[in-house]
């Protein structure tokens, strides 16, 4: 059997041993790659949207500064001897002035009552353009009878003084305190001293009037003197 069955393999492949070897079939050319598409281009990316602004934060004021500390009262200095003296000796000058005024006024009055004879004494400065008084005083017979004090004289004449005197002889004395207009470092003080003859009964005005005739840092003072006499 097995016999058979190798001799019908061996019939059926015997005509296939006689054919020719098959030609090889050429191979097509394989179609070329096709072109790598583009890849395209990435998308711009999304801006995200924008976050809010946060508010601003609140301003935060700064604290106030603690106050200062307070200096503790300087304890009151307790008065020395000299201050004691000082003291002393003001009070006695208020009191002599005090007397001293007294006794001019009750003399004034006296004088009023005794004499019917009276004296006008009146002051006028020329020189007010480049010179000023800084203090002018009169005295009658050594008494001082008018002080300017710290009031300087102007244009206008001034009543320094109007009073009832003796009859007869008496000294008229001015003293004035003169400072230059523009500088008052610059100046000087004059006095002057007149004789006067008060006539009885009768009223007398004496003119005083000053003036400056030299030129800086020169001087020369002047005060001229008018007398005249009216009855009452």
């Amino acid at each position: 059997m097995q016999k058979l069955a190798l001799l019908v393999a061996f019939l059926v492949a015997l005509p296939a041993w006689g054919k020719p070897p098959p030609k090889k079939k050429k191979k097509a050319p394989e179609p070329a790659p096709a072109a790598e598409k583009a890849e395209p281009a990435p998308a711009e990316a999304e801006t995200p949207p924008a976050e809010p602004t946060p508010p601003p934060a609140a301003e935060t004021k700064p604290e106030p500064l603690p106050p200062p500390p307070k200096a503790e009262p300087t304890p009151p200095q307790q008065p020395t001897v000299a201050d004691k003296d000082l003291d002393k000796l003001r009070i006695e000058y208020e009191q002599l002035r005090d007397s001293l005024f007294r006794s001019r006024a009750r003399a004034a009055t006296v004088a009023n009552a005794m004499f019917s004879t009276k004296l006008t004494v009146v002051l006028k400065w020329k020189a007010t353009r480049h010179y000023v008084v800084k203090r002018a005083q009169i005295r009658l017979d050594e008494a001082q009878v008018w002080d300017s004090g710290d009031k300087a004289l102007g244009d206008d004449a001034v009543k320094a003084s109007e009073q009832s005197v003796a009859p007869g002889r008496h000294d008229l004395t001015i003293r004035l305190e003169i400072r230059a207009k523009d500088n008052d470092k610059l100046g000087y003080t004059s006095e002057h001293t007149f004789s006067l003859d008060v006539p009885e009964n009768k009223k007398t005005f004496v003119d005083l009037t000053g003036d400056e005739d030299g030129d800086l840092p020169e001087y020369k003072p002047v005060v001229k003197m008018e007398l005249r006499s009216e009855k009452p």
